[in-house]
Formats: C-alpha cells, structure tokens, sequence
C-alpha cells in the first residue's frame, strides 16, 4: 500500500468509483488539496491499521487525526473551504439541511439499498426486496429538486457530490433512475459542473486499468 508523502494537506484513501469518490468530488470542488492515496487492497494489515474495517473512505487532516466514514469526512472537507456559496457554517440554517441531505444518502440510499445489492452472500430475491425500496427515495428526490436546483437551494455543496455517486451507480445497483425527471436533470447538470466530470473521469479511467490488470 502506497504512503501518504505529504504531511501538510489531507490525505484521500480511495477505491475508483467508491463512495470515497464523493468526497474526492467535494474537495475537487471546494478547493481542498487531497493527497490520493488508491487502497488497492482494503485487506492489507498496513491499512487495517489506519481504518480497522478495511473500508473507504479513510481521510486524514493535516493534524493527524482520523475520519472515517464518507459523511463525516464530507462534512470536515465542506468546512474547510474558503467558498462561501459551498462552505456552510453551524450558524446557517443550511448547515442542517446540508446534514439532513448527507444522511439521507447515507442511510437511505448507500446503506440501506446499493450496500445490501451488492452484497454476494444475499440471494436474488432479498436484493429485489432491498431494490424495491428505492422508488419512494427516487420519488422524494425528484419531487425536491423540481424546485431547486440543488439539494440546499442555488448552490452545490458536499451532499450533492454524494447524491451524484449514488445516481451514478444506480443503473449497476439494478436500479431504474430513468422515470424521475428532475432527478435526472440535476445529475447530468452536476456531472456538467467541470470540477465533478473531470473527477469522475479520473476515477473511471482509473476503474478501468484496474479491470485490465
């Protein structure tokens, strides 16, 4: 496994196309230097060390401390930033609804739906069950952002990057995004957004050499 080199910015452990994939998105955007570092095996006892799960994201702050799981780690990106329009501060009532928006995904959509279809050991029937769950959340979102823009209003901010993922891996989740409109438009607006399709399409050429090796 790679070694962070640069004590002074944050350092990303990230699989392409992982949920850490939001919160590379987010600091892209934010303008907060990541040091990347690809965990190509979770498995490592040198990475257990780090995060004794296995999992991403792990992001560590130039003090040294430890953020796991990808909400917590978007919310300390998001608070870093000097863009007003994308930092919102405990003050802000934005602040809460951007909390709300992150768990959202995180409970509703990440944990609930795509970690559970993607789980081999769960029969097909399970997972159709689990999918079945998924139009009430698409519906929720649909009918929120027909009147706004983004998640908390005019502006981007580190929900949205998390929200864009999870839309970006629905269809390989078994999911239909295709009948909510808005929803729809607001992703293809996002991945428009060039700080977020440069960075998915970093990590997509990234996913691929893996697949090649």
């Amino acid at each position: 496994m790679e070694i962070a080199e640069n004590p002074a910015i944050s350092t990303l452990y990230h699989m392409p196309l992982t949920c850490s994939l939001a919160v590379r998105m987010a600091a892209e955007y934010g303008g907060i230097a990541l040091e990347v570092i690809h965990a190509d095996t979770l498995r490592s006892q040198d990475y257990k060390a780090i995060n004794p799960l296995g999992l991403v994201c792990t992001l560590i702050t130039p003090e040294g401390e430890t953020i796991t799981e990808t909400s917590a780690a978007l919310m300390w990106v998001q608070s870093q930033s000097s863009d007003n329009d994308f930092r919102r501060e405990p003050q802000n009532a934005d602040y809460y609804q951007l909390i709300r928006w992150i768990v959202f995904v995180a409970t509703e959509i990440h944990k609930q739906i795509y970690r559970m279809v993607f789980y081999d050991e769960l029969n097909d029937s399970s997972k159709d069950n689990i999918r079945a769950l998924a139009p009430a959340r698409f519906q929720l979102l649909d009918d929120h952002l027909a009147q706004h823009e983004y998640l908390l209003g005019d502006h981007f901010s580190a929900a949205d990057a998390y929200l864009f993922w999870a839309m970006r891996l629905a269809e390989r989740a078994g999911l239909d995004p295709a009948p909510y409109q808005h929803l729809n438009a607001y992703a293809q607006a996002v991945q428009s957004i060039p700080a977020i399709g440069a960075t998915l399409a970093d990590d997509w050429e990234r996913k691929q050499k893996e697949m090649r090796k």
